[in-house]
Order: structure tokens, then C-alpha cells, then sequence
């Protein structure tokens, strides 16, 4: 299936809080996570508590693509939080046939180098990532 890059993208909301926007795409199979700059004084257990409301729409909607917007994201994650990203979180994904996923990334060097470790050893399913969002929509259209 073709995503047409070109023209606006239909999407719901299907959740907003101070750090992130959830849409979703249905006739494309994408979900979208959009990063808040409020990620910066985002908790552990606050990023843990984001991953799970991302999945609980992934588990319901079963979307095969991907499309984070980690422009804003200011939030380093740590070791510790990748090992548990890679043990916890992705396999669902990988078992729920989840097939790629775009990262618009941002000027955060940190939080974006944090977001590239996460993947770095464990490779659930393929992961660009972009500095244009219209780079990134097109690789997902592909």
C-alpha cells in the first residue's frame, strides 16, 4: 500500500497530554507519536507510563507503520531505559507485525542519540531516521 505524500493525511486523535499527541491513520496502517518539548522534565517512570499508552493503541489498532516526531523531545533516555525499551516494549511490537518506523529527530543531541542506541543492537523492525518530515513520510510510503 501507497502513502500519498503529497496530499494531507487524514488522522484521529487518539491521545494528548503535556508531552506527547497520538494520531492515527487508518486507511495507511500509521500511528503517529508527536513529541511535546515538555519532555525535558519528563520522569522515568512518566516516559515508561507514555511508552504504554503508545502501545495500548498499537495493541488495539495494530498499525504495520510508524512516524515519531522527536523534533521537541528533550528527554535523555538512559541505559537503563534502552535495556528496558529492548526487553519490554519492542518485541510487542515485533510480535504484533509492526514492520517501520520513522524519527523525525531534532537539535537535541542528547535525546536524539539516546533514541538511536535504543536500536542500535536490536533491530525489531526497520528504523529511518529523518531531519525532514516530508523524507520521512516518503520512506514510509515505500
Amino acid at each position: 500500500m501507497k502513502l500519498n505524500v503529497i496530499t494531507i493525511i487524514a488522522k484521529q486523535l487518539l491521545h494528548q497530554d503535556k508531552y506527547v499527541k497520538i494520531f492515527y491513520s487508518p486507511e495507511h496502517s500509521l500511528i503517529e507519536h508527536h513529541w511535546t518539548s515538555e519532555s525535558y522534565a519528563m520522569t522515568e517512570d512518566e516516559f515508561k507510563d507514555e511508552q504504554f499508552i503508545y502501545l495500548k493503541f498499537a495493541k488495539k489498532l495494530q498499525p504495520k507503520r510508524g512516524f515519531i516526531n522527536s523534533k521537541n523531545f528533550m528527554f535523555t533516555i538512559t541505559p537503563e531505559m534502552q535495556n528496558w525499551l529492548n526487553l519490554v516494549i519492542n518485541p510487542i511490537y515485533e510480535n504484533m507485525g509492526f514492520k517501520k518506523a520513522a524519527f523525525l529527530i531534532g537539535d537535541d543531541f542528547f535525546a536524539h542519540i539516546s533514541i538511536r542506541q535504543v536500536f542500535e543492537d536490536y533491530h525489531p523492525f526497520d528504523v529511518q531516521y529523518f531531519d525532514r518530515e516530508d523524507s520521512a513520510r516518503q520512506w514510509l510510503a515505500d
